[in-house]
Order: structure tokens, then sequence, then C-alpha cells
């Protein structure tokens, strides 16, 4: 297992034992009417990295983030074959803002497959939602990123 996924798994699961301990995973406890379950908050970034296939699996983790404008998100490339795109050329499942650059890991004509253990950055500057792919994997692995003013 690479490090950074260990100890994301660990700090989740030390998270999750103390809750458990504290009563908070209770089943059999009532919900509060007063937590509307619909509205999550929604943590803003300047910088931010997903995973793209974590343990061979073809996702992104997390497959939705959220950075402001001039926000960094970094792909980290857990396994092989893996790649990001946010080029409409590249998939129909792709949309980006108007007025936005598209982008892409990889150069077109070579391998589109992005070395594990590396990383691609991509730097925001026009607000909106972009829905990106990993074009070996297309449907199962897309992503969004959205990108707010500040």
């Amino acid at each position: 297992m690479q490090r950074r996924r260990f100890m994301r798994l660990a700090g989740f699961s030390a998270t999750a034992g103390a809750a458990a301990a504290s009563g908070c995973l209770d089943p059999d406890e009532e919900p509060d009417d007063d937590v509307d379950d619909d509205e999550e908050e929604i943590e803003i970034h300047d910088h931010v990295e997903v995973v793209a296939g974590p343990d061979g699996a073809w996702r992104f983790e997390p497959r939705e983030v959220h950075v402001y404008v001039g926000g960094t998100v970094e792909w980290y490339f857990d396994s092989p074959g893996h790649n990001v795109s946010a080029h409409p050329d590249d998939d129909s499942l792709v949309r980006i803002p108007d007025g936005a650059e598209p982008f892409r890991s990889f150069e077109p004509g070579e391998s589109r497959a992005n070395d594990p253990d590396t990383t691609f950055s991509q730097t925001f500057q026009v607000a909106g939602e972009y829905v990106y792919v990993c074009t070996p994997h297309v449907p199962q692995m897309r992503g969004t990123v959205v990108v707010h003013e500040d």
C-alpha cells in the first residue's frame, strides 16, 4: 500500500474509532431532526490532492474536489495505466467552463498513461465546473473539480 494512501486510511480509521467509542456511531440512536443530511459542508481549498487509481482501482479519490480561483489540483498516480484529461477532444463526458483552457496529463501522440508514483498539477484560473476523465477507463473513471470565486 502506498504511504500516502496508508496515512489517509490510518487517519480515517482513528477518527472512525474515536467516533464509535464516543457513541457517535450508535445504530439505535434517533437521527437529529435539525440536521439536513442533504446539506454537506463543502470544503474549498487552495491546493488539493486527488489519487488516480488508488490500489489499482478505476476511480479518482476523491471524485469531486473544490478549489478557489488560482487554486491547484495535484493528481497522484497510484497505479499504472491512468491519466487525466479535461480536453473535450478526448471524450464526450469532458466539460469545462466557457473561457477555460483544456488540460491533460499527457501530450498528444505520446503514451497516454502516466507512470505510477508521479504527479500532474493544474492551476485553475476560471471559475466553474470541470468534468475530467481517465481516457483508458471512461466512463468509470471521471471526476469533477469545482472552482469557486474568492
